[in-house]
């Protein structure tokens, strides 16, 4: 079992992050399931805000592609164990992308204090950018909700060109789809992340994020094949990957 996995099935994790959730919903009063205690934090206002504090938290403390990897996992426990709805499985995602999104500003706020902030003020502001995006109604509260998180840039009115890799393959043919192993998603800067994002979010979305004995496999079997790491034109280093064969 590699890092990613021992820390997605660390179950003092999730139980720190269920803990918190409930200590500031003590502060701010968002909803929670009051009369079923082990449904607390279950399609409500309480969900949203421990999905985003939970990828914040871990993106901080360990790295973007080890909170992500913890999500993907928790989606999948959820469709195979609990027969989740897809509309649970997309305010889940949508509210950990939120997350995410609140860890990169508070990562240039520990910047400016030097790194003197201690773990609780982290998670003191985090809390707080959380409530502020609940506020403006930037998280999904309930699986009702119509907005799909494949269409979250557009509801944030985000600039793509900043951070994102257009394409990760110098041939854009449909056939010719890149394919990243779970050691080397562990392995890659939030740099190297975000540079390949939109593959892994496909990857996760496909049930194509495996290990790499099995992408060894796909390669002895001629399915794929491996590309070297390379530089693009505009100075963007693309990591190895697998790509499957033109046909």
């Amino acid at each position: 079992m590699n890092k990613l996995e021992n820390l997605e099935f660390a179950k003092d994790f999730k139980d720190e992050m269920f803990n918190k959730t409930m200590y500031y919903q003590k502060i701010y009063g968002f909803k929670t399931n009051k009369e079923n205690k082990t449904h607390a934090t279950w399609n409500n206002e309480a969900d949203a805000f421990k999905h985003a504090f939970m990828q914040a938290i871990g993106t901080l403390r360990y790295s973007k592609p080890a909170a992500q990897f913890m999500a993907w996992r928790h989606e999948q426990n959820g469709n195979k164990d609990y027969k989740q709805p897809k509309g649970e499985e997309n305010m889940d995602t949508w509210n950990n992308k939120v997350g995410r999104e609140i860890a990169d500003e508070v990562k240039k706020i520990k910047g400016n204090f030097g790194g003197k902030l201690t773990e609780k003020q982290i998670e003191d502001i985090v809390a707080a950018k959380i409530m502020e995006r609940m506020k403006r109604g930037d998280l999904i509260t309930h699986p009702s909700d119509k907005r799909n998180h494949k269409d979250y840039d557009k509801y944030m009115k985000k600039d793509k060109s900043i951070g994102y890799a257009v394409n990760i393959a110098d041939n854009k043919a449909a056939e010719e789809k890149a394919y990243y192993a779970l050691e080397d998603v562990g392995k890659m800067s939030t740099e190297e992340f975000s540079n390949v994002e939109d593959v892994i979010n496909r990857q996760m979305e496909e049930g194509t994020m495996r290990n790499k004995e099995y992408f060894e496999d796909q390669v002895q079997s001629g399915n794929l094949i491996w590309v070297d790491e390379y530089m693009r034109d505009d100075g963007t280093k693309v990591k190895g990957h697998y790509r499957a064969k033109a046909s």
